[in-house]
């Protein structure tokens, strides 16, 4: 009984001791572990953690990861994040605070730097845009525009060919060191509610609102279409532009004055010179319907004014190109994939006939049955994994149109299409351009 209690006690002894060296080399094993994992995946990339100088200003982003909030209707994964970076401004060592409205702001999603401007300067953003720059040696902070819950939305008004570029924003992003100067053009239209002169730092309030005593005065629209040859004024178009006369709401272009703010209206309705929404206000069509004239404005100065050309001829009919990105949201970040469709409108059956049978003959496609009721015809064609297919819409009043896109729902198959997509879109235009298949559009 002896021997038996001493082996007992030997036994648990034993275990006793082993468990204390499993307990004691934890931290061992753990830090081992978690070494080992980091290795097998890719190092961190250098620019998670941002901190530079700029003038009297040190930016500081850090990188967090939040829930990618796609799950369930884009992802399957309801545990998906994804890296996006917080960011904090410095003025000589103490923290740059924004109070705009009942807000006070130490954090932000983007801050900008502005290479063109005459001294150093930065953009913050949340949902709204702040000026931040030193005068004579003191921090200044200047809000543009109203506190808004929308995107901070900002475009160029110069772009590289001087007109508008395409409307972008800043989000919760994760955000590279290379993606912090911002430059682009010399006017920058922030969140429809200011633009500011990036050359002089100095900003330009708007008033889309065009003002009482006008022939329309109302709401203009929140994007550019085109800017003026002398770049004083600048396009848009709103649904919601009253005629003054009659108290007639009609749509209309609105023009706004970028050094005062103010905006005059012109009436336009969908129909008038083939146009039937805001993507039809291309610069060609612009520059084919209206014109701009200097009018007297004042003891010699002189201002630009849009006006109707006269008896302008209609434009031919085309088709429009319409690109997207698919943005999907990855552990190790967001992947873009470009796609591109080709509408048509307003069509006809005949329409539709004449341009299957261009793809074919222009471009060798291979007709494929129709796969549900809105595919007027599938097309194999070289580099388009899945084909392209040509559906049926009907929009308001019964009007036609025609889309053509991939086939395939997977987004590096759209992406593939692409190209094939634009090719044949261009090809089209440029016989419809010639005045071609013209009678094949209804009003």
């Amino acid at each position: 009984m002896n021997l038996h209690r001493r082996s007992t006690a030997l036994t648990a002894l034993t275990a006793l001791t082993a468990l204390t060296a499993l307990a004691l080399s934890l931290p061992t094993l753990a830090q081992a572990f978690l070494f080992g994992a980091s290795r097998s995946k890719p190092p961190a990339e250098k620019d998670s953690l941002i901190s530079v100088e700029h003038g009297p200003f040190r930016i500081v982003g850090q990188a967090r990861r939040i829930s990618t909030g796609t799950f369930p209707n884009q992802g399957g994964n309801p545990f998906a994040t994804m890296e996006v970076t917080g960011f904090r401004v410095l003025y000589r060592d103490q923290p740059v605070v924004i109070r705009h409205g009942s807000r006070t702001l130490e954090q932000f999603w983007r801050v900008s730097t502005l290479p063109d401007a005459p001294r150093p300067a930065l953009l913050l953003s949340t949902t709204d845009f702040h000026l931040v720059t030193e005068v004579n040696g003191q921090l200044s902070l200047r809000s543009l525009g109203r506190p808004t819950t929308d995107m901070a939305t900002y475009q160029w008004l110069d772009g590289a060919d001087g007109q508008p570029t395409e409307p972008a924003s800043f989000g919760i992003e994760r955000v590279r060191l290379d993606q912090l100067p911002l430059t682009g053009g010399r006017w920058l239209l922030l969140s429809t509610q200011a633009v500011l002169d990036v050359k002089t730092l100095q900003v330009h309030p708007v008033d889309y609102h065009v003002p009482q005593g006008q022939p329309l005065q109302g709401v203009g629209g929140m994007r550019a279409l085109v800017l003026s040859p002398g770049q004083t004024q600048y396009v848009t178009w709103g649904s919601s532009v009253t005629l003054v006369e009659d108290g007639e709401y009609v749509p209309g272009l609105s023009v706004v004055d970028i050094r005062s703010g103010r905006a005059y209206g012109l009436r336009l309705r969908p129909g008038e010179k083939r146009f039937h929404e805001e993507e039809d206000l291309t610069p060609r069509w612009l520059s084919h319907y209206y014109e701009w004239r200097r009018e007297p404005g004042g003891p010699e100065r002189e201002v630009e004014r849009l006006v109707e050309r006269r008896q302008a001829p209609p434009l031919p009919y085309t088709g429009r190109l319409q690109p997207q990105v698919i943005r999907i949201a990855y552990r190790s970040g967001e992947v873009r994939h470009p796609t591109m469709t080709y509408l048509l409108r307003p069509a006809t059956p005949a329409l539709a006939d004449a341009f299957e049978q261009f793809a074919v003959s222009r471009f060798g496609a291979q007709r494929s049955p129709a796969a549900n009721p809105y595919l007027r015809q599938g097309l194999q064609l070289p580099g388009c994994p899945g084909g392209l297919e040509l559906k049926v819409y009907f929009g308001s009043s019964q009007e036609m149109r025609l889309v053509l896109e991939a086939v395939s729902s997977r987004c590096e198959d759209r992406t593939a299409c692409a190209p094939v997509v634009e090719q044949i879109g261009r090809a089209f235009n440029e016989e419809l351009g010639q005045g071609r298949h013209q009678g094949l559009f209804t009003e």
